[in-house]
């Protein structure tokens, strides 16, 4: 099918979640028995794993993934003071962190709200994540890599005014790249 490369995210099938410079050796190593195409591996940026990104970066992840609404299982997300400083210690080393961008505490709120009034389906689950909750994230993580001059990505970028807000910021001189998904661009609410 053409595909030559495959970047796998920290916390997908393969247990324990890449949290540890262990853990990057041993992902890399069930890749390589296993995998037809060239592979990179992310680490986890996660409060419990702070400690461990030079580590992890020695073993050759080449990033650094964060949920900061928390990922599931063992990806807990971290306070914005634990963000700060893990970009600190990226910059050492002149690594790159990417962040899924929703804010915790309007997830949360939110979350909390649809579990108290029972609500059920698709579209409680879009309302417990407004345009503002990934607005506000991904203003947040600019002011950090604006102020530590680490290396940002923003992942799956949902909407064009957060994709302005990551342009302007670029035009600004911050280190940021971004992306989206093919569902972004093709689906809206009303086709889910």
């Amino acid at each position: 099918g053409g595909v030559t490369t495959c970047i796998d995210m920290p916390l997908n099938l393969y247990s324990p979640s890449v949290l540890t410079a262990d853990a990057v050796r041993l992902k890399k190593r069930l890749l390589s028995q296993e995998s037809f195409v060239d592979f990179c591996v992310w680490g986890g940026l996660t409060p419990q794993s702070i400690e461990n990104l030079k580590d992890m970066h020695k073993e050759g992840a080449i990033s650094f993934k964060c949920f900061l609404s928390g990922g599931g299982n063992d990806f807990y997300a971290p306070t914005l003071g634990e963000v700060r400083q893990a970009l600190m210690m990226i910059k050492e080393f002149d690594g790159l962190a990417g962040f899924h961008c929703e804010d915790y505490s309007i997830v949360k709120y939110e979350k909390d709200r649809v579990l108290k009034n029972k609500l059920d389906g698709r579209q409680a689950f879009l309302d417990s994540r407004p345009l503002s909750c990934e607005i506000i994230a991904v203003r947040n993580i600019i002011e950090l890599a604006r102020e530590t001059g680490a290396k940002v990505h923003i992942c799956h970028v949902s909407h064009p005014d957060v994709a302005r807000i990551i342009e302007e910021a670029q035009s600004e001189g911050v280190d940021i790249t971004a992306e989206t998904c093919v569902h972004y661009l093709t689906f809206t609410q009303n086709d889910y």
